[in-house]
């Protein structure tokens, strides 16, 4: 039996663009306005915070307060469209938010500096994809012109102040209102993401709903309690050779001289070239799995606390574990996160009893109590699965299992008082039963 359910979509599409060099001196002039309208802007804070009477502000009060200076002091900033200084102010007001909200995991904000920080900046207002059709130069008696034929018509987006420019590719906007825009710089190659919202779209969610866990590793990339594998290309690995050799190269020329930015340029293209392996890798498998299952359930990995291990942390950063958590949380309407410190790796599949002298080396799981052998991997993923079932039953329960167990008392272990949740013998306000 099949349900509907039916939501509004906002979805985003970068695109990457294709200017000439007039347009790609004007989009270096839109970045280098946006990063002055930041520096500014924190330069300004910092000057009200340190002084004793209105230590505060906000993005609309300093982008008042920078359209009376443009007149005097910044006339150039007229040949910009305004929204890239107001935008700008916004990204650091909402940087202000997150630093106050949380200091521990948002750092007070920095300045930028040329060539050091990301060249970008956002736009809004009048935003539309031009398509110019043109005739086919193919001329002939035994030819037909179709869709094949590349120079049937030329794709572009109109973007205030910048006019049209030239897109590889078309974006799906069909039915779609573009809100924003932010285009973006990487490795001297340019590229546009925009933020569109679509009507109301209708999925499809079977009943009973499929489940399935997942767990990541460095062996292989993931590993399904279906049984499916994913390797892992280790693509930062494969071209650690050419890097070096690149990074050789560049050490040995002269600080800013041609064949320094040459080298640089060189050495940025090969991190791009790596870093969009990896996403292409990891769509492809996060796509796989959402598009076949209703519930996924993966671990809350400590990412940043196992970067600390150096000889494991290249290889961590190569797999992209955040990155992938990250797409399976717009991809998928029902996704679990189970706690950081559920033993999945050292229960069980079959009775759940807890190995403790497990080590990281052990690759294969052999249970004590039941005799049981199975990948370490794969037993993972099991146990996530069965997490993920009892969460279906009641999420309270399963979503703050370490906090109600520790509750009950001193005698009672964690792990025995979860296994009797499973089992039934909890009830419904997620209190345990007297035994």
């Amino acid at each position: 039996m099949l349900q509907y359910v039916i939501y509004p979509v906002q979805s985003a599409y970068k695109v990457e663009l294709n200017p000439n060099n007039k347009q790609k001196s004007l989009l270096l002039n839109f970045a280098g306005t946006a990063r002055f309208a930041w520096n500014w802007g924190l330069a300004q804070r910092i000057t009200k915070y340190r002084s004793n009477s209105d230590r505060f502000t906000d993005a609309m009060k300093q982008h008042k307060e920078l359209n009376i200076l443009k007149a005097d002091e910044f006339s150039w900033m007229y040949d910009i469209s305004k929204s890239v200084p107001q935008e700008a102010l916004r990204n650091l007001d909402g940087a202000f938010k997150n630093f106050f909200r949380d200091k521990n995991k948002w750092r007070f904000p920095r300045f930028k500096k040329k060539g050091k920080s990301r060249d970008s900046f956002r736009l809004t207002g009048s935003i539309r994809i031009r398509i110019r059709s043109r005739k086919c130069k193919r001329r002939g008696k035994n030819h037909t012109c179709s869709n094949k034929c590349s120079i049937n018509s030329s794709t572009g987006i109109q973007l205030p102040r910048l006019g049209i420019i030239r897109l590889k590719e078309i974006p799906d906007l069909k039915d779609s209102h573009i809100q924003s825009v932010t285009v973006s710089r990487t490795a001297d190659r340019w590229f546009v993401s925009l933020t569109v919202s679509k009507p109301d779209s209708i999925t499809t969610v079977s009943d009973p709903p499929t489940i399935v866990g997942v767990d990541l590793g460095i062996n292989h990339l993931g590993i399904t309690s279906d049984r499916d594998s994913y390797d892992n290309p280790r693509h930062l690995k494969s071209k650690m050779r050419k890097l070096r050799k690149l990074s050789k190269s560049i050490s040995r020329k002269k600080y800013k001289s041609s064949n320094w930015y040459r080298a640089r340029k060189a050495i940025a293209t090969l991190y791009k070239k790596i870093a969009d392996s990896r996403n292409d890798t990891l769509h492809k498998m996060t796509t796989e799995i959402a598009v076949s299952y209703d519930i996924v359930v993966i671990e809350d990995l400590n990412v940043s606390g196992m970067m600390k291990n150096r000889k494991l942390a290249q290889s961590i950063a190569d797999v992209g574990w955040g990155e992938f958590r990250r797409m399976m949380e717009y991809k998928i309407d029902n996704l679990v996160i189970v706690p950081r410190f559920f033993p999945s790796s050292k229960l069980c599949s079959v009775c759940w009893n807890k190995k403790d002298d497990l080590t990281l080396s052990d690759r294969v799981f052999r249970c004590d109590s039941c005799d049981h052998e199975m990948d370490r991997d794969l037993n993972a993923a099991m146990n996530l699965k069965i997490y993920g079932l009892m969460y279906s039953i009641n999420p309270k329960v399963a979503a703050s299992w370490s906090e109600t167990l520790n509750a009950c008392g001193e005698g009672v272990r964690p792990l025995d008082a979860f296994i009797s949740i499973i089992e039934g013998s909890a009830d419904d306000s997620g209190n345990l039963d007297e035994a």
